[in-house]
């Protein structure tokens, strides 16, 4: 099924998802953003405002849930050592 640009509703060609994941501590936590679906020529638009938001808001949104999920297993943790 054709998926459509997330600008224009064109037909997209590409796809840009952001994963943030935790470093440094066993059992590593990483979470997925939902995709920026993009066609060719709004990949290629001189608009790099409009890119930069999307994107910030995809890092923005894909961090504030792996933190939550990193906090809610540090509470875990605590109670089953307490």
């Amino acid at each position: 099924m054709q998926k459509s640009c997330s600008r224009c509703s064109k037909a997209a060609q590409y796809s840009i998802n952001v994963i943030v994941s935790t470093l440094g501590i066993s059992r590593r936590l990483q979470q997925s953003s939902p995709a920026l679906l993009l066609c060719d020529a709004c990949i290629q638009k001189e608009n790099d405002r409009v890119h930069a938001s999307a994107l910030r808001k995809l890092v923005n949104n894909a961090y504030t849930t792996l933190k939550e999920r990193f906090q809610e297993r540090s509470i875990a943790e605590d109670a089953s050592r307490g």
